[in-house]
């Protein structure tokens, strides 16, 4: 049996749609664990109200969605368990495709698969094109995997946690530490539709700088690597929500460490065209292409 937990928050408008598309997938012998990380809305009543016993219904103080997804793995019963979001939506041959990766063999802990994302005009990007089907190796690193794609052989939660200091990048900071332990494998297949919202770097810049500030320490074995992936990500990462940020201070904070992390000729032009405010119009021309940004 597959366990799949979704932790949630306040998305009562979502959340049935998600648990939809997990209902409707090809295999059925799943428990779906639904984790109300403190709602203040119908959530409760909206899942109790679904006719299906294999949903349960978990309510904690609101903690976080780190404290959640360790709660549904405490009271799961699946020999796998998979991650699904309370806004996002499954392709119904995704539990079954991954499940045939873990039984065609042994040695893999971890299977991912790749998602597709939806802005808010409702055009599509499709991301991780670079990732080849296969093991994820410790050069490319775990970098673009989103936790609603990853399903995991049960024994592995017995030794890797959802981290609650980490309230940003959390899927990043599990498959990293469960890289040292576990083998992951990455299905070239898009079976998760991620919806993108108001909940990104614009709103909270802040948690990109203090995230890198905790990953440099707690992973500081793959930071002194020179031309590591988690430098080359997170700056990038400090050049987006620095030019998100109208405090000047706070920008040239960010801009300082990306920079620090990768002084690339690539980054130093992108930093050239985010500070002459060439960037954005950038972004809007391949916004008009239809190319992913």
């Amino acid at each position: 049996m597959i366990s799949v937990i979704i932790p949630t928050y306040n998305r009562e408008k979502k959340l049935i749609r998600a648990i939809e598309s997990i209902l409707n997938q090809t295999y059925q012998d799943f428990e779906i664990l639904v984790v109300d990380d403190g709602s203040t809305d119908r959530t409760r009543d909206l899942v109790e109200e679904i006719d299906d016993r294999r949903i349960k219904y978990l309510y904690q103080e609101n903690q976080g969605a780190c404290v959640a997804r360790n709660y549904g793995i405490a009271c799961s019963k699946g020999n796998y368990i998979a991650f699904q979001d309370s806004d996002d939506l499954w392709l119904p041959e995704k539990l079954e495709k991954q499940l045939r990766i873990f039984q065609s063999n042994e040695n893999i802990d971890i299977v991912c698969c790749k998602t597709s994302c939806v802005r808010l005009d409702g055009t599509k990007i499709y991301p991780m094109k670079d990732f080849q089907e296969g093991l994820i190796d410790n050069i490319r690193g775990p970098i673009g995997i989103s936790t609603q794609t990853i399903m995991i052989k049960k024994e592995v939660t017995k030794r890797v946690k959802f981290d609650p200091k980490v309230t940003r990048y959390q899927d990043l900071d599990f498959l990293l530490t469960a890289q040292k332990k576990f083998n992951i494998y990455c299905m070239n297949e898009y079976l998760v539709e991620r919806f993108l919202n108001d909940d990104s770097i614009t709103n909270h810049p802040e948690r990109v700088y203090n995230m890198e500030q905790y990953f440099e320490k707690k992973y500081k074995d793959i930071f002194n690597e020179k031309g590591n992936y988690l430098s080359k990500f997170f700056s990038s990462a400090l050049l987006d929500a620095g030019s998100q940020t109208d405090n000047k201070k706070e920008r040239d904070k960010f801009f300082r460490k990306a920079l620090e992390l990768n002084p690339s000729f690539k980054m130093k032009m992108k930093y050239f065209m985010i500070k002459t405010h060439i960037y954005s119009i950038y972004i809007l021309a391949l916004k008009l292409k239809g190319k992913d940004y």
